[in-house]
């Protein structure tokens, strides 16, 4: 009949426990907000990746419009290159 006397099998009384459960709740509860700012870092991060993501996709596609430019004007200068070796007289 200890339960009834305000302890437990264990012989810890009852404020005891709720003072290990209250600590428990404020260990709980410093995890949670640990958890929530670590959320709060990380979508900060995600969202600075993306963004330099964005950043590189858009130089990415700026550097295949010169390189296309690039090989057109090339295909011009060979064409003409070809043109001009047909019209010097050989040996």
């Amino acid at each position: 009949m200890q339960g009834i006397e305000g302890t437990t099998p264990g012989n810890e009384s009852l404020f005891d426990l709720l003072e290990k459960l209250e600590s428990l709740s404020g260990e709980t509860v410093s995890k949670i907000d640990e958890a929530e700012e670590r959320a709060r870092v990380l979508k900060l991060e995600l969202a600075l990746v993306r963004a330099e993501n964005v950043k590189l996709k858009e130089e990415a596609a700026k550097r295949d419009e010169e390189n296309e430019n690039l090989r057109k004007r090339n295909e011009e200068l060979s064409a003409r290159n070809k043109e001009l070796e047909g019209r010097v007289p050989s040996g």
